[in-house]
Formats: C-alpha cells, sequence, structure tokens
C-alpha cells in the first residue's frame, strides 16, 4: 500500500540551506518536498499551481519576508500549517511569529529529527514547541491574557466546560466540532494561559472572572 506523503514546499532566500534540509528530509519515506521558495512572493506565486501541508519558511528574507507572509498565507491558506526556521533563538520573535499563526518555530540549527518532528506533530496539533520554545514561552509565563476579549466566544465556552469536567467529546457534540478540532483549541487555550492542566486552567479562570 503506498504511502501517504506530506507535501513540503521549501522557502528561504539562502538555497544551499533549503537544498540542505531537502537532503536531510531525503530519508523520510512519508515527506515529499514539491519545490522550492526563495521568498515570501516566491512561495504564493507559486501556490496558484501547488497545494502543500506544510510550508516551512525562514524569517528574514528579501522581497517579502516571514513576518509578511505568514498572515497572507493564514487568510489564503487556512489548511496549510506553517514551520518557521531562523538563525535567531529570541523569546519575542517566537510569540510574535505564533501569534501571526505560525505552527511551530525552529532554529537553522536543528538537527533533520527534530524539523520531521515538528512536520508531523503540526499535522495533529495547532502548536509545536521543542523544549527551548516551551521553556521560554510556557516555564517564563510571559504576558497573560486579563480579560475576555482576549479569548474568542468558542474558547471560552470550551474553557468553561472543560474546567467543569466536560468530557472532550461531549463538549465537541455541544459545539458540533471534531474531537480533534476540540483538542486542538484545547491546547491554544493551554498555551495562552500559560497553564498546564484544569487545575490551575480553573484557578485563572476564576481570578480573571472569565465565566
Amino acid at each position: 500500500m503506498p504511502v501517504k506523503k506530506i507535501r513540503i514546499i521549501l522557502t528561504d532566500d539562502h538555497v544551499l540551506y533549503s537544498r540542505g534540509v531537502r537532503m536531510a528530509l531525503a530519508p523520510y519515506e512519508n515527506i515529499e518536498v514539491l519545490t522550492e521558495a526563495q521568498n515570501g512572493q516566491d512561495l504564493l506565486d507559486k501556490l496558484e499551481y501547488l497545494r502543500p501541508d506544510v510550508v516551512i519558511t525562514g524569517i528574514q528574507m528579501p522581497v517579502m519576508d516571514g513576518i509578511q507572509l505568514v498572515p497572507i498565507l493564514k487568510q489564503r491558506y487556512p489548511a496549510i500549517k506553517v514551520i518557521m526556521l531562523t538563525m535567531v533563538d529570541d523569546a519575542g520573535m517566537i510569540k510574535k511569529m505564533i501569534s501571526l499563526g505560525a505552527n511551530a518555530f525552529l532554529t537553522k540549527t536543528s538537527p533533520a529529527e527534530e524539523i520531521y518532528k515538528a512536520i508531523m506533530a503540526c499535522q495533529t496539533s495547532w502548536l509545536y514547541m521543542n523544549d527551548t520554545v516551551r521553556d521560554d514561552l510556557i516555564l517564563g509565563r510571559p504576558g497573560y491574557p486579563e480579560s475576555k476579549n482576549d479569548f474568542s466566544s468558542t474558547e471560552l465556552l470550551i474553557m468553561d466546560w472543560y474546567c467543569k469536567t466536560l468530557p472532550v467529546t461531549d463538549i465537541a457534540a455541544r459545539l458540533n466540532l471534531s474531537e480533534r478540532t476540540v483538542n486542538a483549541l484545547l491546547e491554544r487555550i493551554f498555551f495562552k494561559t500559560k497553564t498546564n492542566d484544569v487545575a490551575t486552567l480553573a484557578k485563572f479562570a476564576k481570578e480573571r472572572e472569565l465565566f
């Protein structure tokens, strides 16, 4: 039975780096690199006739950089997952790119195994964080949301029901969503609130009178 391949487009102005990533991913039979783009605009042009599952892109590029690219990409092609690669491991930049819609953030020194792990995680999860990103954004606990306005109405409902120990299956049925979608939204809620279990999430919500 043929292996279902995850289609990738690599986007970076350093051609040798993109080709290095392509070669690093070549041993994985379920990965297919469709092509390479040299900047954000080049990628958008290629998306007129190619449809990848994942875009792996740099941040600093001429013509259109990653910061300009990601919002456009997420608006036009919301199903495409975005993995950011950069030479700079900076918590502020990580937060910015995630807020724009990036699904994973890795340094360009990441080994092939780490890139592959991020690709696979993005197939089922809203956000992939390696240990460095988790340490910067979760353990550091910067920037708590402070009011209901920081959450969507769906996030507030899920948070309320989850804190009342309603099973994910029931939450999904009430909202007419898949369990996978509810779990992804829960992951996003935990990320935004910098919590990691129902008890700390409930405490967070109570302190801010979210519901």
